[in-house]
């Protein structure tokens, strides 16, 4: 097996493992009426979907995975995105679940912060998911480090040299 195999296995793994963790979460609470004791379970199993995501998040910026997902398949790549989309959609349900359950005082502020933490993580891999189905055009992927270096630059413009402002000053 191949590098590049191994990288998209472990990335479909990782993506499988999101949306095997929100699937049971989501049973819990629709399965029986929820106690402080489920609660607590609740909030747990939520602390691992949010660990899940995490690694998933972290592992797609790597260099072994960006060389695996530029040299993919379109086979390849829309496995992954599919896969990516179901977690996605698990992950809606979770929110929509979590949200249902913490309607009333302390509960809302016990799930408000794993709530943005995980609204946050789900936009991103709706993001991912959807750059890999697009099959028209290649994404670009960058590694965090690159992607850090590239909003600094946009954000904080070099001045131009001397050389470069005349240029624009003839147009």
């Amino acid at each position: 097996m191949s590098a590049q195999e191994i990288a998209l296995n472990e990335l479909e793994w990782k993506s499988a493992r999101i949306t095997a963790s929100a699937g049971e979460i989501v049973s819990n609470v629709l399965r029986q009426p929820i106690s402080a004791a489920r609660h607590h379970r609740v909030r747990k199993s939520i602390n691992v979907v949010i660990e899940a995501i995490s690694e998933y998040l972290t592992l797609i910026h790597t260099r072994e995975s960006i060389t695996a997902l530029e040299a993919a398949t379109p086979e390849q790549r829309d496995s992954l995105s599919r896969q990516l989309g179901d977690a996605h959609d698990k992950l809606h349900m979770l929110i929509a679940q979590t949200r249902a359950i913490s309607r009333t005082g302390n509960w809302r502020r016990w799930y408000a912060p794993r709530l943005e933490k995980i609204i946050d993580s789900n936009r991103q891999l709706g993001a991912h998911a959807s750059a890999l189905r697009d099959s028209e055009t290649l994404p670009i992927l960058l590694t965090k480090c690159d992607q850090e270096f590239l909003l600094e630059a946009l954000l904080n413009p070099k001045e131009p040299s001397e050389d470069l402002r005349r240029v624009f000053a003839r147009r």
